[in-house]
C-alpha cells in the first residue's frame, strides 16, 4: 500500500504560533503561517481529558484544532493531496512539534468535518522529532521478533485489565507465530532494570511494556520492580540509555503518561527520549487511560499487526478499537500517539513477510497461560492539566 506525508512544522511561544508545511504529495511547501487557537482551547482540552465533556465538545475541539493546522492556503495542499492519494493510499499526518507549548495539545483529535482523520487508517496523524535522522530500510524483511514486557509493583494499585491484555495479545500473536511470522516471542515478568537491560541484548525488533508511567516534577518514568518487587521509577533519560544501539525498532509503552513531554528541554519524556534514542517508532500514552481502554486498544493494534498492516494502520484499527467500545461521547481513542521517524513506507518491510523465509525459532514455543496467575499492579493516576504549556502531574490513588 502507497504511504505519502504531510510533514507540518509547529513553533512560537506564549501565544505566538506558526504553523508551516515543510513536504507534502508533489513536494509543495508553504510559507510560515500564524497558528491560531480559540481563546477557550485550553478549558477544552481540560474537560475533554479529564472526561468531562462529550461527542459535541470533542467535535468542536477537532475542528478548531484542524482549522489552527490547515489554515489558507495550507488546507488547499491538504485537500490535493487527499485527491492525489486517492482511495487506494495512505497519507501521513506527521507532526514536527517544536514548541513546548503546542506539546501537550491532542493533535491527534483534528476533525475535518467529515470526520476525525486519526480515526481513519488512510489518514494516520503521527508524531515526529526533526533531530532524529531518517530510518534506513531493511536491506531483506524478516519476521520480527516480540518481548512483552510487565511490571507490577506489590506497592502500587492493582489494575486487572492487565491480565486480559496479556491473554488476548498472546493469543493474537500465537497465530502469527504458528504462521511462521515471527521468528521469536518472550515474556519478562516482574522486570527490573537489570532483566530488562539482559533482555535487550537480544534481537528483539518489537518491546511492548505493559505496567506502570508517570510524569512528574518535569520527569518522564517507567515504574518497574526492585529485587523486593516494590516499585522503582526509572527515569526517561535511563529509559533512553537502555534502548539506544539496540535492534528494537517499533517500542510500544502502554502505560500512563509516557508520552507527555517535559516543559524543559532538558528533562524528556519517555516516548521522546525513546525516540531520541533511536527506536524509530513508538507509541505511548499521552495522559493517564483507563485499564480497558488500554487493553482495547492493545488488543485492536495488534489485530491489525497480525494482519500485516502498517504500523500506522495498527495505530488506527487500536483507536477505533476503543471508541467502539467505550462509545461516541469518550474521547479516550485520542490519548495513545505514535512518533515515527521512518520515511513513508520504509518500516513497513518488517512487517511484510508474507514471502519472506521462515527463520528457525529461538527457544522453546511460548506455553498459554492458561492456569497460571500474574499478579500485575499499575497505577491509576489522575493528571491534573493547566493552561496550555503549564506542567503535568500524576498523583496515585486507587479509584477506578
Amino acid at each position: 500500500m502507497h504511504c505519502s506525508d504531510i510533514d507540518l512544522k509547529l513553533s512560537g511561544q506564549k501565544g505566538d504560533y506558526f504553523v508551516e508545511l515543510l513536504n507534502s504529495p508533489g513536494s509543495k511547501r508553504s510559507e510560515t503561517r500564524s497558528l491560531i487557537l480559540p481563546d477557550d482551547v485550553g478549558g477544552c482540552i481540560e474537560r475533554v481529558r479529564t472526561r468531562t465533556g462529550d461527542r459535541h465538545e470533542g467535535k468542536r475541539l477537532g475542528k478548531d484544532l484542524f482549522n489552527a493546522l490547515f489554515p489558507s492556503p495550507i488546507r488547499e495542499i491538504w485537500h490535493e493531496a487527499r485527491g492525489l492519494t486517492g482511495d487506494s493510499g495512505i497519507l501521513r499526518v506527521r507532526l514536527d512539534v517544536r514548541s513546548n507549548d503546542l506539546m501537550n495539545i491532542p493533535w491527534e483529535m483534528i476533525h475535518d468535518g467529515r470526520g476525525y482523520r486519526a480515526l481513519s487508517r488512510r489518514t494516520p496523524v503521527v508524531r515526529y522529532l526533526h533531530k532524529n535522522p531518517s530510518l534506513r530500510p531493511l536491506q531483506s524483511p524478516r519476521p520480527p521478533n516480540v518481548l512483552l514486557v510487565t511490571a507490577g509493583p506489590r506497592d502500587l494499585p492493582l489494575l486487572t485489565a492487565v491480565d486480559k491484555e496479556i491473554n488476548e495479545i498472546l493469543e493474537l500473536l500465537k497465530t502469527f507465530d504458528a504462521a511462521g511470522k515471527i521468528g521469536r516471542l518472550e515474556i519478562l515478568e516482574h522486570a527490573t532494570s537489570s532483566k530488562l537491560h539482559a533482555a535487550l541484548n537480544a534481537p528483539f525488533d518489537v518491546v511492548h511494556y505493559m505496567g506502570h508511567g508517570a510524569f512528574r516534577d518535569g520527569r518522564g518514568y517507567l515504574i518497574l520492580e526492585n529485587n523486593e518487587g516494590n516499585a522503582h521509577w526509572i527515569e526517561a533519560e535511563t529509559i533512553s540509555d537502555l534502548v539506544r544501539n539496540t535492534t528494537v525498532r517499533l517500542l510500544l509503552l502502554n502505560a500512563c503518561d509516557t508520552a507527555i513531554p517535559s516543559p524543559d528541554e532538558s528533562l524528556i519524556g519517555v516516548a521522546h527520549a525513546a525516540h531520541a534514542a533511536g527506536v524509530p517508532a513508538v507509541v505511548a500514552m499521552q495522559q493517564t487511560i483507563l485499564d480497558h481502554a488500554a487493553a482495547e486498544f492493545a488488543s485492536g493494534f495488534y489485530q491489525a499487526f497480525v494482519a500485516l498492516k502498517p504500523l500506522e494502520t495498527c495505530l488506527s484499527a487500536g483507536r477505533i478499537a476503543v471508541k467502539a467500545r467505550l462509545g461516541n461521547d469518550s474521547m479516550e481513542w485520542a490519548i495513545p500517539v505514535m512518533f515515527s521517524n521512518a520515511p513513508a513506507g520504509s518500516l513497513y518491510s518488517l512487517w511484510d513477510v508474507a514471502e519472506a523465509i521462515p527463520v528457525e525459532r529461538v527457544g522453546p514455543p511460548t506455553p498459554p497461560l492458561e492456569g497460571q496467575v500474574i499478579d500485575l499492579r499499575r497505577s491509576k493516576g489522575v493528571i491534573n492539566f493547566g493552561s496550555i504549556g503549564g506542567n503535568a502531574t500524576t498523583n496515585f490513588n486507587t479509584e477506578k
